[in-house]
């Protein structure tokens, strides 16, 4: 049997979420918003929280696996050069890496 006391506590916790969540995105040109922009830039930032830290808090959000790949995927940028790049060039590159050390 459900106890209504937890239940009426899970009730709070996603209604509390929600209104984090909503003030989060409001619009930065009132002065409500401004100070949620500010304050959603420290809870990211500080703490240095990664994206499982955050779905750990807003437990409620249930994002889809294409959402997560869609937000993780444009960080992984082909690197424009490598050492792969400079095939006969080898004594050059050698050169490059003994400098560099």
């Amino acid at each position: 049997m459900n106890d209504p006391n937890e239940d009426e506590k899970v009730t709070a916790a996603r209604d509390l979420q929600r209104e984090k969540l909503r003030l989060y995105g409001l619009d930065a040109n009132t002065e409500i918003g401004r100070r949620a922009k500010f304050e959603l830039g420290e809870y990211v930032t500080k703490p240095k929280r990664s994206v499982l830290d955050v779905l750990c808090d807003f437990y409620h959000c249930q994002p889809t696996l294409s959402d997560l790949v869609n937000f993780v995927v444009p960080w992984m940028q082909p690197r424009r050069y490598s050492i792969a790049n400079a095939m006969g060039q080898g004594e050059a590159v050698g050169r490059a890496l003994a400098a560099r050390n």
